[in-house]
């Protein structure tokens, strides 16, 4: 199993990786298919953090659902908002819709998730800059808090 220094460094390299995607890959290409890119690249980041975290609470936790709940329990000792929390549930629920999704289409700076009932899920520039920006503050307060090994 992993240490919560391996975890906490894994982190670091997918929050650097999506800033990069954002900001230099993206703006070059204008390839839509990018922004997906940077959505997982995210989700990376902060399940990885999640693990670094509370990997000295509970060792592995199955699911990044489990691992916000828990994360809920000890959030009295965090700096996070319920604002945080529901980007963390957002956040999982696209990467679900995205894995689950029967329609997936570039249009204009904008990729598009269709569900099955058909109901769309845009990922822009825009609001990848700002979960970007969450996903650092977030991580950011996980790895401040992790004791050392």
């Amino acid at each position: 199993m992993k240490t919560a220094q391996e975890y906490s460094l894994e982190s670091q390299k997918h929050i650097k990786e999506a800033e990069y995607l954002l900001n230099s890959t993206y703006s070059i290409t204008k390839d839509q298919k990018v922004l997906l890119s940077i959505l997982l690249k995210l989700h990376s980041a902060l399940e990885s953090s999640l693990n670094a975290f509370l990997n000295q609470k509970i060792g592995s936790r199955n699911t990044f659902l489990s691992k916000i709940s828990l994360l809920r329990e000890e959030s009295k000792n965090l700096n996070l908002t319920e604002t945080d929390f529901e980007f963390l549930t957002l956040l999982r629920n696209l990467i679900q819709e995205h894995q689950d999704s029967p329609v997936e289409f570039a249009r204009k700076d904008k990729f598009i998730i269709a569900d099955h009932q058909f109901s769309l899920h845009t990922l822009s520039i825009q609001n990848l800059n700002e979960y970007l920006q969450i996903s650092k503050k977030i991580i950011a307060e996980l790895l401040m808090n992790i004791k050392g090994d």
